[in-house]
């Protein structure tokens, strides 16, 4: 007999302040098959995640008490191989930095391609996606933008992973656009 994913994968934890995001993410994935928890920030997904590790986070960037960026530091820090996917509005090069920064193993832009969210988290839990430990990364890459340092603790490989994460989620918002744009001009 077939074992569904959330049989033997373990649980994902979707960490997203506004309800009705927290909601559509935890629909698209429960109806994958995954056993999903759910916390409202930072704060309570770190105290979720001593009760039980999870097998992926997916958060949020912008949120209150402890955002994304500084929750994906401490799940990275402690040492943990939970892979940690940011989701976010957030599109300049600087956010991405900071992510890059923080230990994100992907990047997805909001609003999400279902499809990609999907696919990402089975290549992910399937052990196919490398996601590495920041104690684990080659020593750190040093970049200046707009004025500031970056630290970036990833190895080249999770550097290029993470930026080809996000420049997918930039084609698909793109095309998405330019179909909403053509559907309108037609009308």
């Amino acid at each position: 007999m077939c074992s569904s994913p959330a049989t033997n994968q373990g649980y994902i934890l979707i960490v997203e302040d506004c309800a009705d995001q927290r909601n559509l993410l935890r629909h698209i994935l429960e109806k994958s098959h995954y056993r999903v928890a759910v916390a409202n920030n930072g704060i309570e997904a770190i105290a979720r995640m001593r009760e039980e590790k999870p097998r992926l986070v997916i958060s949020d960037v912008s949120m209150p008490e402890m955002g994304g960026f500084d929750l994906c530091r401490a799940v990275k820090s402690e040492g943990a191989d939970i892979p940690v996917i940011l989701v976010t509005a957030l599109w300049d090069v600087k956010n991405l930095l900071q992510g890059l920064a923080a230990g994100a193993d992907y990047y997805l832009l909001k609003p999400l391609n279902r499809a990609t969210l999907v696919a990402r988290t089975a290549e992910i839990l399937k052990g196919t996606g490398d996601t590495q430990n920041v104690a684990d990364a080659e020593p750190c890459l040093m970049y200046q933008f707009d004025g500031e340092d970056h630290a970036i603790p990833h190895s080249r490989r999770q550097i290029l992973k993470l930026l080809i994460s996000h420049h997918e989620s930039t084609i698909h918002e793109k095309r998405k656009s330019l179909a909403d744009y053509r559907e309108s001009s037609a009308g």
